[in-house]
C-alpha cells in the first residue's frame, strides 16, 4: 500500500513500483494445500501477513536453533512488553547488514564524529544527492527543484519530539509511503515505543550536536540502528516528503529517512504494506484480515474493540491500485491508500438503533476525508446525545479524520485490517498472553543443497530445512469441546524472510514462502519424498506469497510435528527466520 497525497500537490510515482499483493499472479498454489480430515487436528489459520523484497543472494551459513532465554530476546513482562536483550548479529546466519551497512554497531567514521564534535556528520553511506531521492531516472530540471537542510537550517529550536506524541503529528508529503505513515500514527499513541525507535534526547541543535541520528528498527530477530545524517530533502524551499504537523518536531520525517536509507532511495519506500511497518517498530506479531469474508466480520469487529482496549496497534486499506491515486474519489476516500484507525465506538439513535462506527485517519491529514453517512457535520450525528459525541472526542477539523459506519461501510470501501499485539494472542481476547516457550529458527535456503522450493517436486522439496517441533502438553483452556483423550495445544508460527536493499536502478521484490507442518515419523528423522507422496500436511500457512512474513496459528494434537519453511521456486537463495510461540513446553530441534 501506497499513495501519495491529491494531485493539488505534485506528486511523484515509481516507475518499478512495488507489486499488488492481491494480484493472483503473485500467490502462488501448490498441490495438497488441505490437511487430512483424519489428522486429528484443529486448525486456525490467520488471513495472510506481512510482505517486502526479493532478489539477493544467500550466503552458506549454519542454522541455529535458539531459545529465547538464550539470546535474551523476546520475554513478555507484567506490562506485556517485548524487551529485547542483547543483539543477536553473532547468534544469526545473516551479516547483520539488512543491506545497509557494515555491521550493526556504529562503523568507526560514525564513532569519530560523536567523540570530536566535528561540524555536522554527512553520511557516506547515504549521500543527500539525486539517487538517494529516486531510483528511476529523472530529468535535471525535476531535480533541479531540490535540495537538503537540516533541522536546525530550517526552525530555531527544532526537537525529535514536542510535548509528546500524537497521531495528529505525522502529515503525510509527496512520497507514497502511507503504509508507514499510518503505522507511525498508530503507534505514536505509545510515546514509550516510539523512543525505542528514535531517542529524543538526541541533539538536532546546539551544544552535544553532531549530525548524527540513531533509529531502531527491528528487522531479521533484533533491533538493529540505522544511523543516518540529519539532512532532509526540500522541493522549493518546502517540506516535501513527511514530516510533522508542528514545524519544530522531526521524529517522522527522521524515521522516513532511515526507511529511505534501509530500502535505497526514498522513491524505493513507495509502496508497501502497514502489516510490515508494525512489525519494524514494535518488534511485535501482526495479523492481517480481509474484509471480503462477511463471515468473519462480526467476529473481527469484536476482536477490534478488544484489540483497542488493550492497545494493540491498527491500521486499514482501501481497495483499489494505490499507483494510480493520487486524488481522493467522490466520497472522499483515496484508492488503494492505507490509513490508521484510531478509534472504534457504538451509538444509540432513534432511526437506525445501535449503530457501531470506526475512527479512521488519512497520513495526509487535510480535508480528503469520508463523505457519507456519519462523517464531519452530517445528519446522522444529530441523533446522538451531546455526552456521548464529547466522550468520543467527536471535531469536525477537516484533518484528515473520520468516523464510518463499520458494517455495511467501512467493509465495503475498505480491503484489510492489520493488527499488530506486541506478543501472541492465542485466544484471541485483544491481549498479549504470557507464552511458556518462545523459539527462533534461522536458516537459510540454498541452491541445491536446502532450497527444494514447494511441493511441485517432491525431491526437490524433501531437501528444505526441517524442524522436529515436539509438543509435551494439552492447554488447559483450550476451547470447549475438546477431547480429554487427544488434548490440544495452541502454537503460533511465523516465518519472515531476511530485508534486502533495492538496488540504486530498480526496486527489490520479496520471495513467495510459506510453510507445512507433517506429523513426525517414527525415530523423529527427516522426512523423505515418499512420505509427502501419501500423507498430508496437518496445516500451512496457505498460498506461497511474496510477503515479508507469513504467520498462522494452529491447535496441534500432543506429540511431534515437523515444520518445513521453503520458497515457491527451487533454488533461490535466501535466509529465513521463523517465531514459534507456545503456551506449554516444548522442544525444537534441527533434522
Amino acid at each position: 500500500m501506497g499513495c501519495a497525497p491529491s494531485a493539488s500537490r505534485s506528486s511523484t510515482t515509481s516507475s518499478t513500483p512495488e507489486p499488488d499483493n492481491n494480484n493472483q499472479r503473485f500467490k502462488q498454489f501448490d498441490p495438497n494445500l488441505l490437511p487430512d480430515p483424519k489428522c486429528g487436528v484443529r486448525i486456525r489459520l490467520s488471513p495472510t501477513n506481512s510482505q517486502v523484497d526479493e532478489d539477493g543472494t544467500g550466503r552458506p551459513a549454519k542454522v541455529d536453533v535458539l531459545d529465547a532465554a538464550e539470546v535474551g530476546h523476546a520475554i513478555i513482562d507484567d506490562d506485556e512488553e517485548m524487551r529485547l536483550g542483547k543483539q543477536m548479529a553473532e547468534e544469526s546466519p545473516g551479516d547483520g547488514k539488512l543491506g545497509i551497512m557494515s555491521s550493526t554497531a556504529p562503523p568507526n567514521h560514525y564513532k569519530y564524529f560523536v567523540l570530536q564534535g566535528d561540524p555536522p556528520f554527512e553520511d557516506p553511506e547515504f549521500p543527500a544527492d539525486n539517487q538517494a531521492l529516486f531510483f528511476s531516472e529523472r530529468s535535471e530540471e525535476e531535480l533541479s527543484h531540490f535540495s537538503w537542510k537540516r533541522p536546525h537550517e530550517l526552525v530555531e529550536s527544532p526537537e525529535i519530539f514536542v510535548n509528546g506524541t500524537s497521531r495528529r503529528d505525522v502529515l503525510q508529503g509527496i512520497l507514497g509511503d502511507c503504509w508507514l505513515l499510518s503505522t507511525c500514527a498508530a503507534l505514536a499513541k505509545r510515546e514509550d515505543l516510539l523512543r525505542r525507535v528514535i531517542d529524543p534526547k538526541q541533539q538536532l541543535y546546539g551544544e552535544g550536536y553532531t549530525g548524527i541520528v540513531r533509529i531502531n528498527i527491528w528487522r531479521y530477530g533484533s533491533w538493529t540502528p540505522v544511523y543516518i545524517d540529519d539532512r532532509l530533502p526540500q522541493k522549493n524551499g518546502k517540506y516535501c516528503f513527511a514530516h510533522c504537523q508542528d514545524p519544530s518536531e522531526f521524529w517522522v520525517a527522521l524515521i522516513e529517512k532511515a526507511y529511505a536509507k534501509l530500502h535505497g532511495s526514498y522513491e524505493a519506500v513507495e509502496g508497501g504494506m502497514p502489516i510490515e511497518a508494525m512489525v519494524d517498530l514494535t518488534g511485535g506479531l501482526a495479523e492481517r484480515y480481509e474484509l471480503s469474508n462477511q463471515k468473519h466480520v462480526k467476529q473481527l469487529y469484536k476482536y477490534l474493540r478488544k484489540s483497542f482496549a488493550s492497545q494493540a496497534f491498527i491500521t486499514c486499506s482501501r481497495k483499489g491500485d494505490w499507483r494510480r491515486s493520487h486524488r481522493a474519489e467522490k466520497n472522499g476516500l483515496v484508492e488503494g491508500h492505507a490509513y490508521t484507525m484510531t478509534g472504534l465506538y457504538r451509538v444509540s439513535t432513534k432511526t437506525h438503533g445501535r449503530v457501531s462506527l470506526v475512527r479512521i485517519r488519512n497520513p495526509w491529514g487535510d480535508q480528503n476525508e469520508w463523505r457519507g453517512a456519519w462523517c464531519d457535520g452530517s445528519s446522522q450525528w444529530e441523533e446522538v446525545d451531546d455526552k456521548v459525541k464529547s466522550d468520543m472526542g467527536l471535531q469536525y477539523m477537516k484533518d484528515g479524520e473520520f468516523w464510518i459506519e463499520f458494517f455495511q461501510d467501512f467493509c465495503r470501501e475498505f480491503e484489510e485490517v492489520s493488527i499488530c499485539n506486541l506478543g501472541p494472542d492465542f485466544d484471541l481476547d485483544g491481549k498479549v498472553d504470557n507464552p511458556t516457550t518462545i523459539k527462533l529458527v534461522y536458516g537459510e535456503w540454498i541452491p541445491g543443497k536446502s532450497a527444494g522450493g514447494c511441493r511441485n517436486d517432491l525431491q526437490l522439496f524433501a531437501k528444505n530445512p526441517q524442524y522436529l517441533l515436539t509438543l509435551y502438553q494439552g492447554d488447559h483452556d483450550s476451547d470447549e469441546g475438546n477431547n480429554p483423550a487427544d488434548p490440544k495445544c495452541q502454537i503460533i508460527i511465523s516465518l519472515l524472510q531476511e530485508h534486502r536493499r533495492s538496488d540504486r536502478n530498480r526496486k527489490v521484490r520479496m520471495l513467495q514462502i510459506g510453510f507445512c507442518v507433517y506429523r513426525a515419523v517414527e525415530g523423529g528423522t527427516r522426512l523423505q519424498p515418499s512420505h509427502f507422496l501419501y500423507n498430508y500436511d496437518c496445516g500451512n500457512s496457505g498460498p506461497y506469497i511474496n510477503y515479508r512474513e507469513v504467520f498462522a496459528r494452529f491447535e496441534l494434537s500432543v506429540g511431534s510435528y515437523v515444520i518445513i519453511p521453503a520458497t515457491f521456486e527451487p533454488n533461490i537463495a535466501s535466509r529465513f527466520m521463523m517465531r514459534i510461540y507456545t503456551e506449554k513446553p516444548m522442544d525444537l530441534v534441527e533434522l
